[in-house]
């Protein structure tokens, strides 16, 4: 999901690109949206399943199962403000499935989300039904560490049904007791049965506080859950969806409800073409009174040979409050290596009101070289214009050349990005590389009013390979920080390697002195199949020591990451 960019070669094609004009703030620039693509890997349930990015693009996604294209509305559902999609079917622990979509700058932000290492071991059948014991092992954000244990009982048949009963070991500093720990329960009963057209499930799941619920468990903790959902096909290509969800706070002593009615209608009139509405009633009440919204939302998408659109309309009416939001998107393959992308949206209130247009072109003609073009218009309480262009060349196998320019205009100063970067590899298995930006682009998207340049190597002898990297960047108030990292990788077998690494962080205030210093210790192993699947694993420790007030802090971190490319 890296993205290369470029400046010399872009400067010379600025004049290429199509002026529009746009809003945001000079601090913190931010483009329309961001392509995206997530893999999942089955769990044996339907979900909700976590995606990286919460608050994306309403109606911006594309799902794939096994490289089977699903429909909204009829194959899964998505909750774009947490960021989750939830199927019809479950989806098995050999099925893969990728969801692309469009992350939003600026209001888009990163899931937290937990590692957890499943473990299921079979008991045999009872009276029909198949048991087993389930072991579960998690790390949620922001907690210590969980084990989770239980029991799992499924029957199938024209009526499916499933239990689930879990334990956990929570501390006490939730409120209920006084110290040491104590035990949480979660348990959840459903049933399901399929008709020739007609689909009909119910679920009642209940997590008592505290409770670190499993992911083929979803339930937050102190809720009870009742949940009613019917799906009636009326035709091949006309689906009815409703349902009813009723969720009590077992937690608080006035028990707050949330009771949510959901409705859907789904079609596919044509072939390539898909429409859908849906509306949501959620009535809430609580001691503090109660509060209504209804959210409606309607959804087309066409496809004509290599072309696609997608437009989609959202009116939400929330304590008597109405906004509204809508959204165009078009893409189409002009030719061999020629793309073109166009989108708009608009949201709006009573308080505010907010739009942006965006163009994009690719071009690709040759292998080695690729230009991008883009061009787009934010309005708002500001107002921004952008364009700019990003174009690699690699005239030999040993060399390559990439860069970037993006130009912004507020609307009292503009804000320019340029990037250049060289990587050449003058003799084999060696690689040396320099980049120079100025104003650089975070990984959201914002700006950076600062200079950086890095200079990094590597090389690999036989099993062992060896990179380094220092790195300087000025802030435009003179700040200055300063960064080195040497890391060493061993390959173990043909897909095994270790690495391990070290890298030191300096702050240096205006004033020239040193202000703060980070180390970062780590330690990972990668487990890699082909070039389409691979498994990592690291850990971390972290050192921060503020120098003005002599101060140090420490912590530790582990990460877990699987990658399925399709």
């Amino acid at each position: 999901m890296t993205v290369m960019k470029t400046t010399v070669i872009a400067a010379a094609l600025t004049c290429a690109v199509i002026l529009l004009a746009g809003a945001a703030g000079a601090e913190s620039f931010q483009p329309t949206s961001v392509d995206m693509s997530d893999a999942l890997v089955g769990l044996g349930g339907s979900g909700p399943y976590v995606l990286s990015w919460n608050n994306i693009a309403v109606g911006s996604e594309s799902v794939e199962v096994n490289g089977v294209p699903l429909l909204r509305g009829i194959d899964y559902s998505v909750d774009y403000t947490r960021g989750t999609i939830t199927f019809a079917h479950a989806l098995s622990a050999n099925s893969g499935a990728r969801i692309a979509y469009l992350r939003q700058p600026g209001q888009s932000r990163p899931n937290e989300q937990p590692v957890e290492l499943p473990a299921a071991i079979p008991l045999g059948s009872l009276a029909g039904a198949d048991l087993s014991l389930a072991l579960r092992f998690q790390q949620q954000p922001a907690q210590a560490p969980s084990g989770v244990y239980g029991l799992r009982a499924g029957r199938s048949g024209a009526t499916k049904v499933d239990a689930a009963l879990f334990f956990s070991t929570i501390a006490g500093s939730d409120g209920r007791s006084e110290g040491g720990s104590h035990r949480a329960a979660g348990w959840r009963i459903g049933a399901q049965r399929s008709y020739s057209q007609l689909d009909l499930a119910a679920s009642l799941t209940r997590a008592e506080q505290g409770f670190t619920a499993p992911n083929d468990l979803p339930a937050p903790a102190g809720m009870q859950t009742l949940n009613v959902a019917a799906n009636y096909r009326a035709t091949p290509k006309v689906t009815a969806t409703a349902s009813l969800t009723n969720a009590e706070n077992i937690a608080s002593p006035d028990r707050a409800t949330t009771q949510t009615h959901a409705y859907g209608l789904a079609a596919r009139p044509l072939a390539g073409a898909d429409v859908s509405i849906t509306r949501s009633e959620v009535d809430a009440t609580s001691a503090a009174g109660s509060t209504s919204t209804i959210t409606d939302n309607a959804q087309a998408n066409l496809a004509v040979g290599s072309a696609r659109a997608s437009a989609s309309y959202q009116q939400t009416v929330a304590a008597g409050v109405r906004s509204e939001a809508q959204s165009l998107s078009l893409a189409s393959k002009l030719g061999r290596g020629l793309n073109l992308t166009a989108s708009h949206s608009e949201a709006s209130s009573a308080s505010s009101r907010q739009s942006g247009s965006e163009v994009g072109l690719d071009i690709a003609a040759w292998r080695q070289a690729r230009l991008k073009a883009i061009a787009g218009a934010r309005r708002g309480d500001e107002f921004q214009d952008y364009r700019g262009v990003e174009a690699t060349l690699q005239p030999g196998s040993a060399l390559t050349l990439s860069g970037a320019y993006k130009q912004r205009d507020y609307r009292h100063h503009g804000l320019d990005t340029r990037r250049a970067a060289i990587t050449l590899s003058p003799i084999k298995r060696f690689q040396v590389g320099g980049e120079y930006a100025q104003n650089p682009e975070d990984p959201a998207g914002n700006v950076q009013q600062a200079t950086s340049t890095k200079v990094s190597v590597g090389t690999q002898l036989g099993l062992v390979g060896l990179t380094g990297s220092v790195a300087r960047q000025v802030a435009a108030a003179g700040d200055e920080q300063r960064a080195g990292e040497v890391r060493v990788s061993l390959s173990i077998a043909a897909a095994h390697s270790l690495y391990t690494g070290y890298r030191q962080t300096q702050t240096l205030p205006l004033s020239g002195a040193a202000a703060g210093e980070s180390d970062v210790y780590l330690l990972g192993y990668n487990y890699s199949v082909g070039g389409d699947f691979s498994l990592s694993l690291e850990g971390q420790m972290q050192r921060d020591r503020d120098l003005q007030q002599l101060r140090m802090t420490t912590q530790q971190t582990a990460n877990a990451k699987l990658n399925w490319r399709f």
